[in-house]
């Protein structure tokens, strides 16, 4: 079976108004909760495209995001095409080397016409059933900062979507050049603690989404170098809040790796270095 863009496009739009935006692991490839289904960008190309024809579900058995997404595209038949040729059916990435830089904004989705995307997304701001939404591409390029970009077209060919080179996410931060980058990182507060006199927070997605692996020494995040992102009071911070670093705090180089675990240290001045999951720090 081929992809076929017009199933495609039946698929993605089905998920109007029936999809939640989520980043989550166990949620961000099509898990349905709480009367939701949720998808985050890339889960939601990937899904597609598999209904579609492009490949199997072997994907979900390993790493998959906007920066593999090129990879796998290419090796489902689908090659990179100018802008003045995109139509329906059509996969867009943006982000440095085509999603896949460390650190940096990405995004993806399908066109469905030669001017307008669908895309699960944060443009509707987490609202329950409304991630999936159609907009003109200029008009969200523009608002997500006008990142680099590429278009995929399909011309032949099918398969079960490879498993791309099996480099940790530790050599590629060394690849970067050890840069790291939260400027577009929100983090979710899982839970709130006071550890030697600094009130921290816990985001569980920072050590692989098990609160068994999350130590307060290690991995907490202080609030004091922190904003909220999601409207609410930086001073009143509760369970289930969003906050990003501030900016002199979201970038950087890493301080020391973990090969054995695939972690990286971060030295956050007077706050010691806090300890990350390489694949979180890399991914988001």
């Amino acid at each position: 079976m081929a992809y076929q863009s017009a199933i495609a496009m039946q698929e993605s739009q089905k998920w109007q108004h029936r999809a939640t935006y989520s980043m989550e692991a166990d949620l961000r490839d099509g898990t349905s909760r709480d009367g939701t289904t949720y998808f985050d960008c890339s889960g939601f190309v990937y899904h597609v495209l598999c209904v579609a024809g492009a490949w199997d579900n072997s994907y979900l058995q390993r790493s998959h995001f906007t920066g593999t997404l090129k990879h796998d595209l290419e090796a489902a038949g689908f090659v990179e095409i100018s802008g003045d040729q995109v139509g329906a059916g059509d996969v867009f990435i943006w982000g440095d080397n085509y999603g896949a830089g460390a650190g940096s904004a990405s995004h993806t989705g399908l066109f469905v016409d030669n001017d307008k995307i669908i895309h699960s997304s944060w443009y509707t701001a987490g609202q329950v059933n409304e991630a999936v939404v159609i907009l003109k591409h200029d008009y969200y390029w523009q608002l997500d900062g006008q990142p680099e970009y590429h278009f995929f077209h399909y011309t032949g060919g099918s398969g079960p979507a490879p498993t791309p080179p099996a480099d940790t996410y530790n050599e590629k931060f060394r690849q970067a050049g050890n840069a790291f980058s939260f400027a577009n990182t929100p983090f979710k507060v899982d839970a709130i603690k006071q550890v030697n006199g600094i009130w921290q927070m816990a985001d569980y997605r920072t050590v692989g989404g098990a609160a068994n692996n999350f130590d307060w020494d290690s991995n907490g995040l202080p609030l004091d170098i922190m904003h909220r992102i999601d409207g609410g009071d930086d001073n009143n911070v509760a369970v289930g809040a969003r906050l990003q670093f501030d900016a002199a705090y979201n970038h950087g180089t890493v301080d020391q790796y973990r090969d054995d675990i695939d972690y990286l240290g971060i030295d956050f001045g007077d706050y010691g270095r806090i300890w990350f999951e390489s694949r979180f720090a890399y991914l988001n």
